[in-house]
């Protein structure tokens, strides 16, 4: 088993590489579905019938899991035919969703999922885990810009971004062949050769073409400068770099 993990804090580019990814027929990445930050371990053993209900029905009763559309009978007969760990529950909802979608390969987008690297690769030891930076000023200028967030917690979000960046390297070190660590500076600068590099790292095939068809498929985009959207095709350097640098004009 071999699944994606797309990790980083809120407003890194997330979103954008997933819909990349995504849009690989081979792969289908759901999108904070909270798994493991709101059920891994919480239901004590598994193996006795009334914690796994109880947490199966947690599962079920959540909008960010029933979005996948998930069937609960085939859940209970696939799990009983195994270990009745969280890491697999997971997994069989996971590719379920992923079948249905036509994909033989899952994955999931969270925000700070490197908090829990190390029992995803021992659960999964084919997993790939890539972990979104994004330059400080710039991630905090966008959400102070959308009124998401106040001057007065620039302190706050430069803290939660240095934790960021010590997991970051932390499991990298821990685990260099599964973790990988990629800028949004430089997917937005060099899309096609980031995308090959990613394709590398997680063991597929690269599609002409990813990129812009998320873009034009299901990524919001309002104009190339948009942080969310995809620059368009012949959006230049100079436009992109107005993305990356945007807190000089607005945080000065």
């Amino acid at each position: 088993m071999s699944p994606i993990f797309i990790g980083g804090l809120d407003r890194t580019g997330k979103t954008l590489l997933r819909l990349m990814l995504s849009s690989h027929p081979n792969i289908a990445i759901t999108r904070r579905t909270y798994m493991w930050s709101k059920y891994y371990n919480k239901f004590g053993d598994l193996g006795k019938v009334e914690n796994f209900n109880q947490c199966l029905n947690a599962i079920l009763d959540s909008r960010s899991i029933s979005f996948l559309d998930p069937d609960e009978e085939e859940i209970r007969r696939e799990f009983s035919k195994g270990e009745a760990t969280y890491a697999r529950l997971f997994a069989i909802i996971q590719l379920q969703y992923a079948i249905r979608m036509g994909k033989s390969r899952w994955g999931d987008q969270m925000g700070m999922i490197e908090l829990y690297a190390d029992a995803i690769i021992s659960a999964y030891p084919g997993a790939k885990i890539i972990h979104m930076i994004r330059d400080p000023r710039n991630r905090f200028e966008e959400k102070f810009v959308r009124k998401k967030s106040k001057p007065g917690k620039v302190g706050w979000e430069t803290g939660r971004w240095l934790k960021s960046v010590q997991l970051a390297n932390h499991n990298l070190a821990s685990y260099p062949e599964k973790y990988h660590i990629l800028r949004y500076e430089t997917l937005i600068l060099d899309p096609e050769g980031t995308l090959r590099s990613i394709c590398d790292f997680i063991e597929e095939p690269y599609e002409p073409g990813m990129g812009h068809d998320a873009a034009n498929g299901q990524a919001p985009q309002e104009s190339p400068l948009d942080p969310y959207g995809f620059p368009e095709e012949n959006t230049d350097r100079q436009e992109k770099n107005q993305i990356i640098y945007r807190y000089r004009e607005n945080c000065s």
